[in-house]
């Protein structure tokens, strides 16, 4: 049967173990657990960094979609105010156009009101011989 007492390796063996406790703990357990406090503080650093960044990202995004819609918004007046213009050019120009026909078309009215009357003076004065050549015409005939 197995005996457990406390005798002077007990002693010995917890010493021992002490030191490795000890050892272990400055030699590997501090320096891990500062390699592992070291890197979690750049982890939440680059966390931050990240979170940041995408604050940053989402006011230009705004920012972008604001001057985007302003820069529509002045697209369209500013292509408005071309197409009022560019009416307003068109219907003058029309208007325009319509008076020359006018005045043209009055001119030339007066010219063939003045045609017709010249044309029936010249018929009027050449009624009388033209009346005589046809008596004369027809007197052959008989």
């Amino acid at each position: 049967m197995i005996q457990i007492g406390l005798d002077e390796t007990f002693f010995f063996q917890f010493i021992l173990f002490l030191i490795v406790v000890f050892v272990s703990n400055k030699l590997i357990l501090k320096p891990m657990k500062k390699v592992i406090d070291s890197r979690d503080g750049k982890i939440s650093a680059m966390h931050e960094s990240v979170a940041n960044i995408f604050n940053i990202l989402d006011k230009e995004s705004k920012e972008y979609e604001e001057k985007l819609a302003t820069s529509r918004k002045e697209l369209s007046e500013h292509a408005e105010t071309l197409r009022s213009n560019t009416l307003a050019k068109i219907d003058a120009m029309i208007l325009s156009t319509k008076e020359e026909i006018s005045a043209d078309n009055a001119k030339h009215l007066k010219e063939l009101d003045k045609m017709i009357k010249t044309t029936k003076e010249s018929l009027k004065k050449d009624i009388p011989a033209m009346s005589e050549s046809i008596c004369v015409q027809l007197s052959k005939f008989s």
